[in-house]
């Protein structure tokens, strides 16, 4: 997620907590995350809380592009 909101210039991590209701830390525990062991993975709640105020900066923004996704083997 941190790639997301280093790309929207007015929008911290600190004013996004303020926006959405999560903590600062919890914010930056979700910006950090990158399933390899750092930071928190984002419940389904908090990734649609996130991306509905995401879109106020990015219009076309969509829940699924706050992380990478792999598609498992089969």
């Amino acid at each position: 997620m941190q790639p997301i909101l280093d790309s929207i210039k007015k929008l911290t991590q600190a004013e996004l907590s303020k926006r959405t209701g999560y903590s600062t830390r919890m914010i930056s525990h979700f910006a950090q995350f990158d399933g390899k062991g750092n930071g928190k993975k984002m419940s389904p709640e908090a990734m649609y809380t996130i991306s509905l105020e995401l879109r106020n900066y990015i219009p076309e923004f969509e829940m699924s592009q706050l992380y990478d996704w792999i598609k498992e083997k089969e």
